[in-house]
């Protein structure tokens, strides 16, 4: 029997949690989450399917400016794609499910990966513009990356001398 919307849904937080991923983060998911609800029972269905998928990925206008945008979009296609690796799979792949440029440079250390999806959710959540999220990105990625080829496995171990370095 497959799992209704609301499981698929609540399994996908819970999942978020596991992963350790931020409060703020977790509360910006069920918030894209409860609107896939309500757009569900606006149509009359309780399932997950293609169709509702779709219809959710074509919502893309801003309730605040009525017009095209891209946060939405993405937010929208995340959470499209965390629902069916739940539905196929079973579970979120974190470290090979890269939802919205899955060909870009990453760290490869999984707490590297965390590291920086949770700053960009912090970028989404501050409502920074696209174009200024993907710029923080890039440097970041590429300062992991740097961190990484240097053995620092942690942040928390980079020091202050490595900053010069880097840039």
């Amino acid at each position: 029997m497959k799992p209704s919307l609301c499981q698929l849904v609540s399994e996908a937080l819970k999942q978020q949690e596991e992963a350790g991923f931020a409060q703020g983060t977790i509360s910006l998911s069920r918030r894209v989450f409860n609107r896939l609800l309500a757009m569900a029972e606006s149509l009359g269905c309780s399932d997950f399917s293609d169709d509702l998928a779709s219809a959710f990925v074509a919502d893309t206008v801003s309730v605040k400016t009525g017009r095209y945008c891209h946060t939405r979009y993405r937010l929208h296609n995340v959470a499209i794609a965390r629902l069916k690796a739940i539905q196929n799979c079973g579970r979120i792949n974190w470290l090979h499910n890269r939802y919205i440029f899955p060909n870009r440079e990453m760290p490869n250390s999984p707490e590297y990966q965390n590291l920086l999806e949770n700053y960009l959710d912090h970028l989404r959540e501050d409502e920074k513009h696209d174009n200024t999220i993907d710029s923080y990105r890039n440097v970041a990625v590429k300062f992991l990356i740097f961190c990484e080829n240097k053995s620092i496995r942690n942040i928390n171990e980079v020091a202050p001398g490595i900053i010069p370095l880097f840039f």
